[in-house]
C-alpha cells in the first residue's frame, strides 16, 4: 500500500533524464505509461507529453513530507482493517457539502466553507456562529444559540455512537462485505472502470 501512494507522487516528478517510476505498478495495462511501455516491450513517450500537469520540485518538496505522514505504519494499519473515519463525519465531506464539486463556485467560497468547517470542528458550532456574529457586530438571538447548541449535541452525540465498539464492528463486517462483492463483480464481470481504457 505504501508503494502505491508514493508512486502517485514520484510519477508526477520525473523527467526524460531522470525516470522515477520504480513505484508504479509493472503490468501491460499500468496507468503508468513508462511502466506499461516497460512491460510491453516499447519505448516510453516522453514525459512532457505523458505527464500533462508535472509537479515542480519545490511543489515536490512541500508536498512529501505529507505523504511521509500518510503513509506511516499506524494509519496504514487502521486502513487496512477497515477503520477509516466515516465519510459522514469527514472534514473533506463536510466542506465539499457547503460547497457543491458539481457547480463552479469561486476561490472565495471554498476558502470560506473550508473555514467555517476546520472552526466547527475545532470550537463547535455554537462558539463559530457567535464568534462570527460579534465580528460583524450582531447579538446571538436565544433562537439561534438553541440551533447552534442542538447541532453540538448531535454532533457529539454521533460521534460517541461511532466510537463504539459495535458501532465499529458493524461498519467492518458492512465494509468487508461491499470489498467481496465488489471483488465477485469484477471476476464475473471483468474491470468496467480504469485508467486509459475509454
Amino acid at each position: 500500500m505504501k508503494n502505491a501512494i508514493y508512486a502517485s507522487i514520484y510519477h508526477a516528478v520525473p523527467t526524460d533524464q531522470k525516470p522515477q517510476h520504480s513505484l508504479c505498478p509493472e503490468v501491460p495495462k499500468s496507468w503508468c505509461f513508462f511502466q506499461a511501455a516497460k512491460v510491453n516491450n516499447k519505448k516510453p513517450g516522453p514525459h512532457n507529453v505523458n505527464i500533462h500537469t508535472p509537479l515542480n520540485q519545490l511543489c515536490f518538496k512541500k508536498i512529501l513530507p505529507l505523504y511521509q505522514r500518510l503513509t506511516e505504519d499506524s494509519l496504514l494499519l487502521r486502513c487496512s482493517r477497515c477503520l477509516t473515519q466515516n465519510v459522514n463525519e469527514s472534514l473533506h465531506n463536510v466542506i465539499w457539502s457547503r460547497c457543491s464539486k458539481e457547480v463552479f463556485v469561486g476561490n472565495s467560497r471554498v476558502k470560506i466553507a473550508a473555514s467555517l468547517t476546520v472552526c466547527e470542528y475545532n470550537l463547535g458550532t455554537t462558539r463559530t456562529v457567535c464568534d462570527i456574529m460579534k465580528k460583524l457586530g450582531l447579538s446571538a438571538g436565544s433562537e439561534i444559540l438553541r440551533l447552534t447548541n442542538e447541532a453540538d449535541s448531535r454532533r457529539l452525540a454521533r460521534g460517541i455512537e461511532k466510537s463504539t465498539e459495535k458501532f465499529k464492528k458493524t461498519r467492518r463486517i458492512i465494509a468487508l462485505a461491499s470489498s467481496r462483492r465488489k471483488e465477485n463483480y469484477i471476476e464475473n464481470e471483468g474491470t468496467m472502470y480504469g485508467a486509459g481504457m475509454f
